[in-house]
């Protein structure tokens, strides 16, 4: 599913052709500035170590609100997802990093981010922290 194509068709639909425009691509190559930047469970695969430089590039785009996913750490949800390397190939667990909340406050600051709220997002195997940010005032 193109998202970008559909965000266009429905901006023209509601009059706003003029004021959105929405681009996607891959993390390390989207360039611009935007009053919105959004990324959602593509944080989860990049390694951990690698994290707090992917949300300073998300950071560097962003204008305004900042939203995006990653993947808690909790002990739980680690041995969880150890068990799950166990299984057949064909029914393993993807291979998500999960990041600790201290992490994304120490990258979200480091950008110049506020944290403004996250929420807890799960069901089932799937879980992650939904977390909107923004520039410092």
């Amino acid at each position: 599913m193109d998202v970008g194509a559909a965000v266009d068709v429905n901006a023209e639909a509601a009059g706003l052709a003029a004021k959105v425009s929405c681009r996607a691509a891959d993390l390390e190559e989207i360039t611009g500035s935007y009053d919105l930047v959004s990324c959602f469970d593509v944080l989860i695969h990049y390694p951990a170590d690698l994290f707090p430089g992917m949300l300073a590039h998300l950071a560097s785009l962003c204008r305004g609100t900042l939203l995006f996913t990653y993947a808690p750490y909790s002990p739980l949800l680690a041995a969880m997802h150890r068990v799950g390397g166990y299984f057949p190939h064909s029914q393993r667990r993807t291979d998500i990093q999960m990041i600790r909340d201290t992490v994304v406050r120490q990258a979200l600051a480091d950008s110049g981010m506020r944290l403004r709220r996250s929420a807890r997002v799960g069901k089932g195997f799937y879980h992650v922290m939904l977390v909107e940010a923004s520039r410092h005032e």
